[in-house]
């Protein structure tokens, strides 16, 4: 064999050992170990009609609201009970306001509970699918990787099998780049989650409809 032309399949060989390590490589990088143990987790909380609101998250919000309600409790206290200046009137009006209150604070709170249970749902239903997504790409680099090894073994000097290692190669950056696009839309879906958790309960009136007469006491009540 002529010296030019063995340099030149060695050349040609050692180009494509490389550029099939570096396929394997970005394989790899596809899904990791944390993604495939992600992947298991919410595979098993699904599978347990378990998506959603932790116990632990539910708890805190739920820690959150009661302490909210206590503090409206207190607001209402000084009407709730007949003394100096409060009438046995005026504080059945208050007893009834705090009902009203207390009752109108449990309705909004499992409100927001159940509208952060069902972020949390879609947020997690869309990282199922996403890692999902990835765990298939990752299979089919590798495979792509072990065959243009095998082609490239075959056939040094085809220029059609170094385009299409240079096709899979960019097939293969693409799908890592939409991987990071997709962790940034879910990291955006999970921080209105901890942002909508992270409210108060919604505004209730400490008065609710008896608030007229009580700033009135000497309206016509009936």
């Amino acid at each position: 064999m002529p010296v030019g032309t063995a340099v030149a399949l060695g050349l040609a060989g050692a180009s494509i050992l490389g550029k099939t390590i570096a396929a394997r490589q970005a394989a790899k990088g596809i899904f990791t170990e944390e993604d495939a143990s992600r992947l298991a987790e919410l595979q098993r909380l699904r599978s347990q009609d378990q998506l959603g609101l932790s116990a632990a998250e539910r708890g805190r919000m739920e820690a959150g609201q009661v302490v909210a309600r206590g503090a409206a409790l207190r607001d209402l206290e000084p009407l709730r009970a007949a003394g100096p200046g409060v009438t046995a009137r005026e504080a059945f009006m208050g007893g009834l306001a705090t009902t009203e209150t207390l009752a109108a604070a449990r309705q909004a709170g499992a409100r927001d509970i159940a509208e952060a249970d069902r972020l949390a749902v879609q947020a997690q239903r869309a990282e199922l699918s996403k890692l999902a997504g990835l765990q298939e790409q990752e299979k089919v680099a590798k495979r792509q990787a072990l065959l243009a090894g095998l082609t490239g073994a075959a056939d040094l000097g085809s220029a059609a099998l170094t385009a299409s290692i240079d096709k899979r190669e960019k097939a293969m950056q693409d799908a890592l780049a939409e991987k990071a696009k997709l962790q940034a839309e879910l990291d955006v879906s999970r921080q209105l989650q901890r942002t909508l958790q992270a409210q108060p309960a919604s505004p209730v009136s400490p008065l609710g409809t008896y608030g007229s007469f009580l700033t009135n006491p000497t309206s016509t009540w009936r």
